[in-house]
C-alpha cells in the first residue's frame, strides 16, 4: 500500500529515459548464434572452395596457368609456371567447344597474324593443344578440328587473360556479332568501347576524385545553412514540382491532340470508331503506318489521364497541407539547428563505414570460395568459368545471403538509433543551447548497452522479407524460360506485394528504432507505441513526409547539378589538366553525376532521420505534456507559436536529462 502510494506520486519520465534495462535478449543471442553458423559456412568454403577458378584462368586439361599443377592435377602438361596467360585457339566459339580451345602461353601475340593462307603456311608459329606438331599432311584436318589455329590475334593479358586489342580483319576471320534486340554490335565495338571507358577514367580520375570531395564539401555546406534557407526553399520547391506536374500534363495534352491531328490528316474517311476521337474511318482504307498512329492516340490518351490524375492529386494535396507545411518546415529547420549542435552526427556515417566495409568484403571473399566448392562445368567467353550447382549449395548460400543481409541492417540499425537517441536528446532539453556532454558517445553506449537485442530483431525481420524477394526473383528467371503465363503473373504480384511489405516493415523499424532511444522499450512495444502515434497524428505525418520527400529531392538536385556543371566546365575549359583527350566526355560527365548523388544521398540519410526524430518527439511532446511544470512542452518557441501551446510562465528553462530521467 505504502510502496503504491509513493509510486503514484513519482514524478513523471520526460524526455529521455535513462533508467533502461536490456530489451529483447533472446534475439541478441540467436544472432551470435547464428553467426557461429555462418562462420561455419565460411570454414567449409575456405577449406574445399578455391577462388583461383574464379581468378585465374586454367587450359583444356584442368591446368591452373602460371603454376605447377603437379600435386592436385597431375598429367604431362601440369607445369605451367612458365606460361601464366590463356590463349583461345577459337576465340569467337570458346563456348561451344569449350575444351578444346584453351592453352597457356608465355606471352601474348601483339599483332594480328595470318598464318595460313593461299600462299604460304607458317607451320612453325602455328598454335595448338599441347604436344600436337602439325605438319603438311596433317595441318588442314588440326585447323578443321579447332586443335590448332590459322591465325594470331593482337591481344594484350587482363586478369591473365589474351584479351584482343584489334580489330581482327575479315580475311582471317569473320566478324563474330552479339545480338541486341534488332541490331547487332561487333566484339571489336565492344572491346573498342569498353578500352577507351577505361582510358577515360585513367586520364580523368583525379577530377573524379575532385568531385567526391566536393559533394561532401556540399553536402556539409547544405546541412549547415539549411535552417537558414528551409522556409524559401521549400516554397519554392513545392511551387517547381506543382509547375512541373502542371506541365508535363499540358505536353501530354498536345502530344495526345497531334496524334488525333496525324489521324484526321491521313486523309481518311468512315466506319472506326478510335478511343477518345468523334470520328469514324473506313477498315478497308486504313494502312499499317495510321494503324500505329491509332495506338498511339490511344497509349497518349492513357498516359494523359494518368497524368492528370497524379497532378490533381499533388496540387489537391499541396492545397490541403498548406496550414501544415508551415509545421514541416519549422521540424526541418530545428533538425538544421540539431545538427549544428551535434557535429558527430554528420561524421556517423563515416565511422560506420568501416563496418559496412568489412562485413562487405567478407561476405564477398566466403561468397567466391562458395561458389567454387565444385569444379566448373564448362568454359565461358575469354577464359571465365560458370558453375551449375545442386540445392546444397543453394541452401550454403541463401543461409550466408540471409546472415549478411541480418547483419547488414544490424549495423544499419545500431547507426539509426545511435543518431536517433543523440537527436532526441538534444530535443528534450529545455534549454537547446546549453552544451551538451559527448551526446553522440552517450547514445552509442546505450544502444550496445542495452539495445543490441531490439535492433537485431528489427533486422531479422527486414532480412527475411528481403530473402523471400531475392528466392521470389529466383523463381521469375526460371519461369521467364517457360510459357506459364499464370505462374508469372502470380508471381509477379507476390513480387510487388513483398516490395510493399518490405517498405512498411522498413518505416515501422525506423520509428521503432528512434521510440526505443527516447524511452528505452522493447522493440515492439515502441513499433506499436509509434505507428499508433503517427496514425492518430495522421494528416502532420502525411505533410511531413510529402515536404521533406520534395525538400530532400530537390536538396539532393542542387548539390548534383552544382557539382556536375562544375565538373563538365573544368573538363572543357581547363585543357591543361588532362594530357590525354577524353573520347567519351558525356559519359565521364554522367559518372560525376552519378558519384555526387551517391555521396549526397549517404550525407542526408541522418538528415532524414533527425527530421523523423525531430517530428517524433514533438507528437510524444504533444501527446505527453500539457505545458505544466511537471509536464513542460520541450518544443521550441516557435514550434510552440505554430502549434498554438505554451508552457506555464513558472517552467524553467532548465535540462530534464537527469540520471533518473526526471523534472
Amino acid at each position: 500500500m505504502g510502496e503504491h502510494s509513493v509510486a503514484s506520486h513519482e514524478p513523471p519520465v520526460i524526455g529521455i529515459n535513462t533508467r533502461r534495462r536490456c530489451r529483447d535478449v533472446c534475439f541478441l543471442f540467436l544472432f551470435v548464434i547464428y553467426w557461429i553458423g555462418m562462420f561455419g559456412i565460411g570454414l567449409v568454403s575456405f577449406v574445399n572452395g578455391d577462388i583461383r577458378q574464379l581468378i585465374l584462368p586454367k587450359d583444356y586439361l584442368g591446368n591452373f596457368c602460371g603454376y605447377d599443377n603437379s600435386k592436385e592435377n597431375p598429367n604431362v602438361y601440369a607445369n605451367q609456371t612458365g606460361s601464366p596467360n590463356l590463349y583461345l585457339l577459337d576465340i569467337f566459339n570458346s563456348t561451344t567447344n569449350p575444351n578444346a580451345t584453351a592453352i597457356c602461353v608465355p606471352n601474348c601475340p601483339t599483332e594480328n597474324i595470318l598464318l595460313v593462307n593461299s600462299t604460304s603456311i607458317d607451320l612453325a608459329n602455328l598454335r595448338c593443344q599441347y604436344g600436337v606438331v602439325p605438319d603438311l599432311s596433317n595441318y588442314e584436318s588440326l585447323i578443321e578440328s579447332k586443335v590448332c589455329t590459322p591465325y594470331l590475334y593482337a591481344s594484350t593479358p587482363i586478369l591473365s587473360r589474351c584479351v584482343p586489342t584489334k580489330p581482327i580483319p575479315d580475311s582471317m576471320v569473320k566478324e563474330i556479332s552479339v545480338g541486341v534486340g534488332n541490331n547487332t554490335i561487333s566484339l571489336d565495338s565492344i572491346l573498342s568501347t569498353g578500352q577507351s571507358t577505361i582510358t577515360d577514367f585513367a586520364s580523368t580520375w583525379k577530377l573524379f576524385a575532385a568531385a567526391a570531395v566536393t559533394a561532401i564539401f556540399l553536402s556539409f555546406v547544405w546541412l549547415r545553412v539549411s535552417s537558414f534557407i528551409v522556409g524559401p526553399f521549400i516554397y519554392l520547391s513545392i511551387l517547381i514540382v506543382n509547375l512541373f506536374a502542371l506541365g508535363t500534363t499540358g505536353l501530354l495534352y498536345l502530344f495526345w491532340q497531334s496524334r488525333i491531328t496525324a489521324i484526321n490528316n491521313n486523309g481518311i474517311a468512315t466506319p472506326i470508331t478510335i478511343p477518345g476521337i468523334n470520328q469514324t474511318i473506313d477498315p478497308s482504307m486504313i494502312s499499317i503506318s495510321t494503324k500505329v498512329v491509332q495506338q498511339d492516340v490511344t497509349n497518349s490518351m492513357i498516359v494523359f489521364i494518368v497524368s492528370c490524375v497524379v497532378t490533381g492529386i499533388i496540387v489537391l494535396l499541396t492545397i490541403a497541407m498548406l496550414k501544415r507545411i508551415k509545421i514541416a518546415i519549422q521540424i526541418i529547420s530545428e533538425a538544421a539547428k540539431a545538427l549544428r549542435a551535434l557535429p558527430g552526427v554528420i561524421l556517423l556515417p563515416l565511422s560506420f563505414s568501416l563496418w559496412y566495409c568489412l562485413l562487405f568484403a567478407y561476405g564477398i571473399l566466403v561468397s567466391l570460395y562458395l561458389l567454387t566448392l565444385k569444379n566448373p562445368t564448362e568454359i565461358n567467353f575469354l577464359g571465365f568459368y560458370i558453375w551449375k550447382y545442386e540445392n546444397a549449395f543453394w541452401v550454403l548460400m541463401y543461409a550466408h545471403i540471409f546472415g549478411l543481409l541480418w547483419a547488414y541492417f544490424t549495423i544499419k540499425g545500431i547507426s539509426q538509433m545511435t543518431v536517433a537517441g543523440a537527436v532526441a536528446e538534444w530535443y528534450w532539453r529545455l534549454d537547446k543551447k546549453a552544451p551538451m556532454d559527448k551526446p553522440v558517445r552517450k547514445s552509442l553506449h546505450r544502444v550496445f548497452r542495452y539495445h543490441l537485442g531490439s535492433i537485431m530483431l528489427g533486422g531479422m525481420l527486414i532480412a527475411i522479407v528481403d530473402i523471400i524477394r531475392i528466392l521470389l526473383y529466383q523463381v521469375q528467371q526460371h519461369l521467364a524460360r517457360t510459357e506459364n503465363q499464370y505462374l508469372k503473373y502470380l508471381v509477379a504480384c507476390a513480387q510487388c506485394s513483398m516490395k510493399l511489405v518490405e517498405v512498411l516493415v522498413k518505416f515501422i523499424n525506423k520509428n521503432a528504432y528512434i521510440y526505443i532511444a527516447i524511452t528505452g522499450k522493447a522493440f515492439f512495444k515502441s513499433a506499436g507505441a509509434a505507428t499508433a502515434l503517427l496514425a492518430r497524428n495522421a494528416a502532420k505525418t502525411v505533410a511531413i513526409e510529402y515536404v521533406v520527400d520534395v525538400a530532400i529531392f530537390m536538396a539532393k538536385l542542387v548539390v548534383v547539378g552544382v557539382n556536375t556543371f562544375g565538373a563538365y566546365a573544368y573538363l572543357y575549359m581547363n585543357k591543361t589538366f588532362f594530357p590525354m583527350a577524353v573520347t567519351a566526355p558525356a559519359t565521364t560527365i554522367a559518372l560525376i553525376a552519378v558519384e555526387t548523388f551517391i555521396i549526397v544521398s549517404v550525407f542526408f540519410l541522418n538528415y532524414e532521420l533527425t527530421i523523423d526524430t525531430i517530428f517524433l518527439s514533438v507528437l510524444e511532446d504533444l501527446d505527453k505534456n500539457d505545458g505544466t511544470t511537471l509536464r513542460p512542452y520541450f518544443m521550441s518557441n516557435k514550434l510552440k507559436g505554430i502549434m498554438h501551446k505554451q508552457n506555464d510562465s513558472n517552467v524553467a528553462a532548465v535540462s530534464p536529462s537527469s540520471p533518473t530521467g526526471k523534472v
